[in-house]
C-alpha cells in the first residue's frame, strides 16, 4: 500500500528504457505475448483517451505523419511522460473491462507492466477492485480509498527532487582516490548542495541493490561524473556498474545536456583528456577541479546552479554609425590645358547665360583656353580663363559660329565671320 501525501504529491516519470519497454507492452509485441497486438486505429483510440486528437487515415498512410506503430507509441509516451496523463493512460490500459471475454489476463498484464515501471519507483496495485499506479514510497488513507469508491480519482504525482540535488559517481579505486570523491561530496554539502554518493547510500541501507542505487543516482537533478583511466576502461568495455551507467548517460545526455558535469582530479593537458574520457564522450568538456579550486570552485558551483561565470551587457537598441570614404573612379584627362579645366559650376554658368540669350549650342561639349589666345581688343574677354562653345548644327564651312564665355568677368561674346558681338 503506498502513501499519498497531499501538498507534496508526485508525478509519474519513466526513463528512456522504461518508455521503450512500455511501448512494446502496449503494442502487444513482447515475447510473453501478455497483451493483445494493438493496431494503428486501436493505438489512436487509446491515446485519444488522455487528450490526443489523432485521426487514422486509411487513404493517406494510416497513422499521423505516416510513422510506424513503434514510433507513434514511443513519441506519444515521451510527450505525456512527467505528466498525470501517463498514469491515466496506464490506469486505462489495465482496466479489466478492456479485456472482458478475452484470453488475456489483467493480472498477468499488471505483472509485466510492474516489471518495467518498478525500476523508476512506480507500481500498479489493486485497490477496491481497481488497478492503479502508485508510488512505492506512499500510502493511501482509508478516507481516500472511500472517496475512490464514489468518485473516480486519478492520483496525481509530482516528482519531488528537493533531496535529490547532486549525485557524484565514479569508478572505485584506491582509498586515496575514493577519499577525494568523499571529500568532494563533503565540500558540496558544506556549500549548501544536497549531494550524495554511493558510499552514503550503502551506509543508509543494510541491503542495497547496486543496479538500483545507480539508477536512483542518475535520477538526481545534477550528476557529477569523476573521470579516471579506470572509469574510461570500464565504460568503454561496458563492464559492471560503470558500463551500465555509461550506457544510460549516453542515452540521457541528448535530452538533458546540462545535467551531467564531467570532472577530473588530475591536471588536464592536451593528451590527458583522451586518457580518461570514454570514446563516445570525446570532445566533451572536462572541468579541472585542481584549477577550479584556486578560484573557490566557482565554475563547478556555477554549473550546479545553471549560472554563467561571465556576464555580458544587454544588446543596445542601435548600432554604431559607419563612416565610409567614397572612392572616385579612375580618370585620365588628355587635354594639354589640364590646369585650366574649369569646375562644373563655370560650365553651368556659361550654359545658363547662353540660354538666357536665346542661343542654342552644340551637344559636343566645350573647349577651354586662355583669353590672350583670342587676339581681340576686348580686355574683359581676354582677361583669364575662357570657355568656347560651338553653335547648334555647327559646320566649319556653312555654319561656323562660336560663343566665348569669360569665367572671371562673366561676359559672353559671339564670333561669326571674323566679327565679334557682345551678347551679355
Amino acid at each position: 500500500m503506498s502513501k499519498f501525501m497531499r501538498g507534496k504529491v508526485e508525478i509519474m516519470e519513466l526513463d528512456r528504457f522504461a518508455i521503450n519497454n512500455l511501448a512494446k507492452i502496449i503494442m502487444g509485441e513482447t515475447e510473453s505475448k501478455a497483451t493483445p497486438n494493438m493496431s494503428g486505429p486501436k493505438l489512436i483510440e487509446l491515446f485519444n483517451e488522455v487528450g490526443f486528437r489523432d485521426v487514422y487515415s486509411y487513404n493517406n498512410g494510416g497513422l499521423p505523419n505516416q510513422v510506424s506503430r513503434k514510433v507513434y507509441t514511443e513519441n506519444h509516451l515521451c510527450e505525456i511522460n512527467k505528466t498525470e496523463k501517463l498514469e491515466m493512460l496506464i490506469n486505462s490500459f489495465v482496466n479489466p473491462n478492456r479485456y472482458f471475454n478475452s484470453e488475456y489476463s489483467v493480472e498477468r498484464i499488471v505483472e509485466e507492466l510492474n516489471s518495467v515501471i518498478e525500476f523508476n519507483g512506480n507500481k500498479i496495485e489493486k485497490i477496491n477492485d481497481k488497478y492503479r499506479v502508485i508510488m512505492e514510497s506512499s500510502t493511501i488513507s482509508e478516507s481516500e480509498i472511500a472517496i475512490d469508491n464514489v468518485v473516480k480519482v486519478d492520483i496525481i504525482k509530482k516528482k519531488v527532487v528537493t533531496d535529490k540535488e547532486v549525485f557524484v559517481t565514479y569508478s572505485w579505486g584506491s582509498d586515496a582516490e575514493n577519499g577525494k570523491v568523499y571529500s568532494l561530496v563533503a565540500l558540496l554539502r558544506e556549500k549548501g548542495f544536497h549531494a550524495d554518493c554511493d558510499i552514503e547510500k550503502m551506509q543508509e541501507k543494510t541491503s542495497l541493490n547496486l543496479k538500483q542505487m545507480m539508477q536512483e543516482g542518475l535520477q538526481y537533478e545534477k550528476v557529477i561524473v569523476v573521470l579516471s583511466e579506470d572509469y574510461k576502461k570500464k565504460a568503454e568495455g561496458f563492464m559492471g556498474g560503470v558500463g551500465t551507467e555509461y550506457r544510460v548517460i549516453l542515452n540521457d545526455m541528448a535530452d538533458n545536456p546540462n545535467k551531467y558535469i564531467f570532472v577530473a582530479f588530475n591536471e588536464i593537458t592536451n593528451e590527458y583528456p583522451n586518457n580518461i574520457l570514454p570514446i563516445m564522450l570525446k570532445g566533451t568538456y572536462v572541468l579541472n577541479l585542481i584549477e577550479d579550486s584556486k578560484v573557490g570552485f566557482n565554475e563547478l558551483f556555477a554549473k550546479l546552479q545553471n549560472k554563467s561565470t561571465i556576464m555580458f551587457p544587454n544588446v543596445a537598441d542601435s548600432k554604431p554609425e559607419i563612416k565610409s570614404e567614397i572612392i572616385k573612379p579612375l580618370s585620365f584627362l588628355g587635354s594639354r590645358d589640364v590646369a585650366l579645366t574649369p569646375e562644373k559650376q563655370y560650365v553651368d554658368e556659361a550654359k545658363e547665360m547662353i540660354a538666357i540669350c536665346g542661343v542654342e549650342i552644340s551637344n559636343n561639349g566645350y573647349s577651354e583656353m586662355k583669353g590672350t589666345n583670342l587676339n581681340t581688343s576686348f580686355n574683359e574677354l581676354e582677361d583669364g580663363r575662357v570657355l568656347a562653345f560651338n553653335c547648334k548644327d555647327f559646320d566649319i564651312v556653312d555654319n561656323n559660329i562660336y560663343y566665348y564665355y569669360n569665367v572671371k568677368n562673366k561676359v559672353l561674346y559671339r564670333y561669326e565671320n571674323n566679327n565679334w558681338t557682345k551678347l551679355k
